[in-house]
């Protein structure tokens, strides 16, 4: 219990990191409490082979893979805008085309729709990718791993 570092929570967070801002680099490897010497779990989604068009016409690849839910997000918005996708009478629904039906709908769907919100299209994406998570410790970065991390007991 001698290295124990309590969990800044709130206004005290904003001030610490205030702190930090104006002296600089307050966090280095080896201090307790830095940022280096955390566990932290990393989710990854991976897009299924329906939706691998999408990404390669977007031309968005990483060097795993794998992309976190915000580059997934910038993904979908990146082909909704570059196709010029968004109705025009209401900018919340997205125009589908065949690339957004066969990666993102269901055969029912694909004739029954021609609009779609926008918000459930990306909620979709995420629902479609599979997901991958990562234990990064302060040795170093563990394999990635399908599905959700596993349960830990503190």
């Amino acid at each position: 219990m001698a290295g124990f570092t309590p969990y800044v929570v709130g206004a005290a967070k904003k001030e610490k990191q205030a702190d930090g801002e104006a002296g600089g680099s307050a966090a280095t490897h080896g201090q307790p409490g830095s940022e280096l010497d955390m566990i932290r779990v990393i989710e990854l989604l991976k897009p299924p082979s329906a939706l691998a068009p999408l990404f390669s016409d977007v031309g968005a690849q990483t060097d795993t893979g794998y992309f976190s839910r915000q580059q997934a997000r910038a993904v979908l918005e990146g082909y909704i805008k570059g196709r010029q996708l968004v109705d025009a009478k209401n900018p919340r629904m997205v125009k589908l085309d065949h690339r957004l039906c066969d990666g993102l709908l269901t055969k029912e769907e694909h004739s029954k729709l021609s609009t779609y919100p926008r918000e459930k299209l990306q909620a979709r994406l995420q629902e479609k990718m599979t997901l991958y998570t990562q234990v990064v410790l302060p040795g170093g970065p563990t394999p990635v791993k399908i599905g959700n991390p596993p349960c830990a007991e503190i």
